[in-house]
Formats: structure tokens, sequence, C-alpha cells
């Protein structure tokens, strides 16, 4: 309710709307909550504060979200994972909130303030372990892999202000990536690439000028991660320290 009432307030109110659900730590009373359902929404009605910046962004109403890196803490809290957890828990439900989850992150780090170099750390570290999930159940799995990779594009394009910090921003990624890219397992190696691809797309169309203002970032749709054919994944630790050699000689 809370996050609809943000959402789709009056566009002259929505900063103060906005404000005075984050303000009073409403949301955050609502850590504890234990059913699945729950979770997924407190972390929708947080996603959807999000949003509502993002909208108002586009109609000229900009302000930066208060307090938005407690609720990325919010979101991750929620999700039930952090950089300590061994991914033994595969339950549908908490694939399902996960998913939600990284929705949410994605939203939160495309708007004003720019991501703190603390909090990319710790958004990165609580999520880049998925890469490592089973394939099953698919469905479920793909599309939380499909938004982690959205999450690592959206973190690319809103964590440098100009050519040398998003450079260094875009190889610090790739480096997080590289355990994945060369994996025993193929299915991590073939989701490593697949983020790699991503991730360097977005970085050639940030450089020529693609992409619109700070929270604004394209849908990846991304089909059968999993059941992709062969991509050359064994050329990719060469592959990166080349493109970290044009990345460094561009900047």
């Amino acid at each position: 309710m809370y996050g609809y009432a943000a959402r789709y307030a009056p566009s002259t109110v929505i900063e103060a709307r906005i404000n005075a659900l984050v303000g009073t730590d409403m949301l955050g009373r609502f850590l504890h909550v234990q059913h699945p359902t729950a979770k997924q929404a407190v972390i929708t009605a947080i996603d959807l504060l999000g949003r509502a910046v993002i909208s108002a962004a586009e109609i000229g109403i900009s302000f930066p979200l208060q307090r938005r890196d407690q609720l990325l803490e919010y979101v991750l809290t929620l999700m039930g994972r952090d950089q300590s957890d061994d991914l033994v828990d595969f339950s549908i439900e908490l694939l399902q909130t996960q998913t939600v989850a990284l929705s949410a992150c994605t939203t939160l780090v495309s708007i004003e303030p720019r991501l703190p170099m603390e909090t990319r750390n710790r958004v990165m570290k609580a999520t880049l372990g998925f890469f490592a999930l089973p394939t099953e159940p698919s469905n479920i799995v793909e599309s939380l892999i499909t938004n982690l990779i959205i999450l690592l594009g959206a973190i690319l394009l809103t964590s440098g202000e100009d050519g040398r910090s998003r450079a260094e921003q875009l190889l610090h990624i790739l480096r997080q990536l590289d355990p994945y890219v060369s994996a025993s397992a193929e299915h991590q190696r073939r989701r490593g690439c697949v983020a790699v691809h991503e991730v360097l797309v977005k970085f050639r169309n940030l450089c020529s000028g693609g992409f619109g203002a700070s929270g604004s970032y394209p849908t990846l749709s991304l089909k059968h991660i999993d059941q992709g054919g062969p991509r050359g994944s064994s050329s990719l630790p060469c592959m990166l320290e080349f493109f970290a050699w044009i990345v460094t000689a561009i900047v």
C-alpha cells in the first residue's frame, strides 16, 4: 500500500509523500517478517518508491531518494542472503523473493544519488554468488540470473561520472565476473560469459551516448541462458585482459 501510494501520487506531492514514508522508517518495521509473500510485498513497496522517483524525473521533477542506501540494505536483508551464505537453500519461495529483490536493487541503484563505492561493493558481494545457483527450477533461476545481469548493467551505468571512473567500474565488474567465466561448471561459465557480453555492450553504448539520463536503463531479455550453446568461454580470461587494455587506452 505504501509503495503504491507514492508511485501513483500526483506529481506535485510525490516528493513529500516519499519523504514521509522513508523518513519515518515505516518500512524498517517490517524487516523481521518471515513469510515469503510478506517479504516480497515489502520489497515491492521499496521498488515502487524508487520507480516513483524515476517517473517523477521523467516529467521534470527530479529529487534524490532519501536514505536510498538504507533502503538497499533493507532489500538485501529481506532477500535472505549475504556474503556468508553457501547457497544451500534453493526453495522456490526464496528464489522468487530473491528475484524480486534483484529487480528492486536495480531500481534503487538507478536513481540519484550516485552509488557510493562502499554500497556498490556491498550489493555486488551479496548478489554475485547467484551465478553459482543450480539450473533447476529453470524458469525461476533464469529469471533470477537475468535480473542479476540487469543489475550489473545498472551499476555500471550509474556508478561513474566520467570516462575514467566508468572504465574503472567496468574493470571492477569484469574482475568480479572472472571466477564464473573460468568456473569448472558449464552453466556458471555460460552465465559469466553472458554477463560479460551484456556489460561490455552497455559500456560501448554508454561511450557512444546510447543511454539517457541516470535512471533510464534498458530492459534485458535473455532466454535460456543455461541451455545456450557453447560461446568459447575458455577464451574469456584472455578477452578480459584484452578489454582491460582497450579501456585503459581509451581513457
